[in-house]
């Protein structure tokens, strides 16, 4: 900030002048920029009140029930959005290396790189159902589906992995 100014005395009813110049060369804007990044985030994943295809079940909870396994037994543990995202934290990563100077330089703001970030996350998810590996289904199960891709019966689980950008504070693991 370069400045100068000029005040003389109001008792002499002598003009006040004052004159600022500003150059701040973008750095309010790449501040504010910075800051919605304190208050947004973004869930990949099956999202809080989507329903199995029938729509008669928590698609969240069927699976929550493949990701870590049914507390019987029942049903092993196919971690797709943990298994997903670790074997490919490096691309995520390397895809927000390349997106940061975006905020400075296309003037892309925080909701257009997570938006993006998102859709990165929800195929790495998406491609680890269909191509596992994991433990192989039941041949009951099989026979009912009529396939034997674990995860996948009808594809709607995997259609309805979405990301949502959201405020910080309304992150929660719904």
């Amino acid at each position: 900030r370069h400045g100068a100014s000029y005040v003389s005395d109001q008792n002499d009813k002598d003009l006040i002048m004052e004159a600022e110049e500003e150059r701040d060369m973008g750095w309010d804007e790449i501040k504010k920029q910075l800051e919605e990044f304190e208050v947004k985030a973004v869930k990949v994943g099956i999202q809080s009140g989507d329903t199995t295809a029938d729509g008669k079940e928590s698609l969240a909870y069927v699976a929550w029930l493949h990701e870590f396994g049914s507390p019987g037994g029942m049903i092993p543990q196919r971690s797709f959005i943990r298994a997903g995202t670790e074997e490919k934290q490096g691309d995520i990563e390397s895809k927000y290396e390349e997106l940061g100077p975006a905020i400075f330089n296309a003037g892309a703001n925080a909701e257009q790189m997570l938006n993006i970030l998102g859709q990165e996350a929800t195929a790495i998810i998406q491609n680890k159902i269909t191509s596992g590996p994991f433990t192989p289904d039941s041949p009951e199960t099989i026979r009912r589906k009529g396939s034997s891709s674990p995860l996948i019966d009808t594809g709607h689980m995997r259609a309805s992995v979405r990301h949502v950008v959201c405020g910080a504070d309304d992150f929660s693991s719904d």
